[in-house]
């Protein structure tokens, strides 16, 4: 029996999409969602925040599933790495922090990051995915972002994907309609700026799962990755992409935060 050398990677990042009221329960109220990558990671690596004295909590008071993040990485002691890919508060644990994290934007209003942002967050992920491999043959890769998943919704619609209908949610109701709403305007503000949203990658035929690593096969457009990005999504598939590098068996788990 081969016993493999696993690492866990779980990437924090803020997006102000989050603050728009029904988006996102990944925190007491929208302005708590900002707070919320800061804290989980802070806790997995100490065990409580630093920055707030408390666990972040759904508005029903549901504690965060960082918790569980927490007690699973000790029962199977996995060594694992926090990142910083744009937090809003930053984060007061150790940690790795990439040189182009920025906090994103609301995307139904504003550019989520400056031009080239995007393509710089890309490269440096891998790099890390390439660092992180070294002596390791299975990545298990999480993320703590709210509203992150609205923000996915915008990218794969981009794409050519139903999007809205692709992404879960930290609620159990899953609110598609606002996301929807967020989208089409994310979208409609693009446009005017004359991107070519689905015919800069023509059309993909493989399967969804597929996109972690073909987003750099795409050649997506960089202008439209910094209007619309989803940073988990993102380094996702530049981790993976800088670890295969090195030739390993890589297996993607579905631990998120």
């Amino acid at each position: 029996m081969v016993r493999l050398r696993p690492i866990a990677v779980y990437v924090g990042g803020s997006t102000l999409t989050s603050l728009r009221p029904g988006v996102s329960i990944a925190g007491p109220s929208p302005e708590g969602t900002l707070y919320t990558p800061t804290l989980d990671l802070e806790y997995l690596a100490l065990g409580m925040p630093s920055t707030l004295n408390i666990v972040p909590v759904s508005p029903e008071g549901l504690p965060t599933p960082a918790v569980l993040t927490r007690a699973v990485l000790q029962l199977v002691d996995v060594p694992y790495l926090t990142v910083d890919a744009g937090t809003y508060y930053g984060i007061k644990a150790p940690h790795v922090k990439l040189p182009s994290a920025r906090p994103g934007n609301d995307i139904a209003e504003q550019d989520a990051l400056p031009p080239g942002t995007a393509a710089a967050l890309f490269s440096e992920g891998e790099s890390l995915g390439a660092m992180v491999a070294r002596g390791h043959d299975l990545i298990l890769i999480g993320e703590s972002i709210p509203g992150g998943t609205t923000v996915a919704a915008a990218v794969m619609t981009a794409l050519g994907f139903e999007g809205v209908g692709l992404v879960s949610s930290a609620s159990p109701d899953n609110p598609k309609v606002i996301k929807r709403q967020i989208v089409l305007r994310a979208l409609s503000r693009a446009r005017t700026k004359n991107l070519r949203l689905n015919n800069e990658i023509g059309p993909i035929k493989r399967s969804f799962y597929d996109h972690y690593v073909l987003l750099r096969e795409a050649h997506l457009n960089e202008e439209l990755l910094d209007l619309l990005p989803v940073v988990a999504l993102y380094l996702y598939s530049a981790i993976l992409i800088g670890a295969a590098g090195r030739q390993l068996t890589l297996k993607l788990r579905g631990y998120l935060l």
